[in-house]
């Protein structure tokens, strides 16, 4: 924890370089959530989503392809999905998506 503390990151300063936005026919977007309990002895529901372009063989396993995590304790679920329209349309040209697949457990904040 010192280590992360010390690093003083913001996810401005970890933007990749993009080269010219994808054009994919399918997406896949997968959310859950998980209770982390603080130091203080609270917990928090943080929110997980997940971006990705479908799944590729690794023998007789699936990876996911070209995946991307957004993660954190979102007190708006608005905000959480703004973030995840603008991750996408900063990568992807969305008007050649033909089809976006939106995946979760059926928590309320998913729907």
């Amino acid at each position: 924890m010192n280590a992360i503390r010390s690093a003083k990151l913001s996810p401005k300063d970890i933007k990749e370089e993009l080269k010219e936005k994808k054009q994919v026919k399918v997406l896949h977007i997968q959310a859950d959530e998980d209770h982390v309990k603080s130091q203080k002895g609270r917990a928090f529901l943080t929110k997980l989503v997940y971006i990705c372009e479908g799944y590729a063989s690794l023998g007789q396993r699936k990876e996911l392809k070209n995946v991307h995590y957004i993660a954190g304790v979102y007190e708006d679920n608005e905000e959480l999905c703004f973030e995840v329209l603008d991750y996408l349309s900063e990568h992807y040209q969305l008007d050649k998506v033909e089809k976006i697949f939106v995946y979760g457990d059926g928590a309320l904040w998913i729907k």
